[in-house]
Formats: structure tokens, C-alpha cells, sequence
């Protein structure tokens, strides 16, 4: 198994960049954006405050 090293995983930057491409695209409308992924508004906020983004108000 390989060993930590500090980087965050390729799979994580990907879905980082494919969540916040899709609100770009959907002109920062989180519900559109989140349908447009497939999944629901609430997990893509949850998904969005884990990486470190700030809440949305």
C-alpha cells in the first residue's frame, strides 16, 4: 500500500475541479449545478464545505 505523502489524490482534485466547474457553468446556481451532476443540492454543499470552501449564505 503506498504511503501518504501529504498531496491531495488525483481523484480528489478531479472532483474538485468538476464541482466547481459545473457551478461555473451553471452561472453559481448550486441547485442547477447539482442536478446537472447527479446528485442532491445538499450533497454537493456538504462535498463543497469539506474541501474547504466557505458556506454559502
Amino acid at each position: 500500500m503506498p504511503q501518504y505523502n501529504g498531496e491531495v489524490p488525483l481523484k480528489e482534485q478531479i472532483k474538485k475541479q468538476a464541482l466547481i466547474r459545473s457551478i461555473q457553468l451553471c452561472n453559481g446556481d448550486y441547485s442547477l449545478a447539482a442536478k446537472h451532476l447527479g446528485i442532491a443540492g445538499s450533497t454537493l454543499y456538504r462535498q463543497l464545505k469539506g474541501m474547504g470552501f466557505v458556506d454559502r449564505q
